[in-house]
């Protein structure tokens, strides 16, 4: 008896093993044969917080935000500025960046984006908890011309 229950509950499992391991017929792979998948799935260790650049400052959040947010500059791999909203930039002092905006760059409603948009942008950041400590050392953000922003620090300041 126990024999024949043992060969039952082998075949039972086996058939199930079988079935699971089946793919749905209906459903057809869009990389067989040579086909082109169009869709890029990226498995993240967690969800963005929020993509809010002054709500949160966490790296699930900076990765998705850094792909739907340009920035003034960035580095390239060498870890050289380059630009990116800002067209250039200068440095009369050791506490002064002076950033001259790249004309004709404009925000989803159509908008240009303007220096007083800059200026708006780094006082929320100076006021978020969140982001504020990255900050830290900014003493104003002046308007110069619709395309021109000036930064002063305490003191000379690498991270700007």
């Amino acid at each position: 008896m126990k024999k024949k229950f043992g060969l039952l509950m082998t075949v039972i499992l086996s058939i199930l093993f079988l079935v699971a391991c089946g793919g749905d017929p209906d459903k057809k792979s869009d990389a067989g044969a040579g086909g082109k998948r169009d869709t890029l799935v990226i498995g993240m260790g967690a969800d963005a917080k929020s993509l809010d650049p002054h709500a949160s400052n966490d790296n699930p959040s900076s990765n998705v935000r850094v792909q739907i947010y340009d920035r003034l500059m960035d580095l390239d791999e060498n870890g050289v500025p380059q630009p990116m909203l800002a067209e250039s930039w200068e440095r009369p002092d050791d506490k002064t960046i002076i950033f001259h905006l790249r004309k004709g760059v404009k925000f989803h409603n159509g908008d240009e984006m303007k220096a007083s948009d800059v200026k708006f942008s780094l006082e929320r950041a100076l006021a978020a908890p969140e982001v504020s400590h990255i900050l830290t050392g900014i003493n104003g953000v002046e308007v110069l011309d619709d395309y021109t922003v000036k930064v002063t620090t305490e003191k000379p300041m690498a991270a700007i």
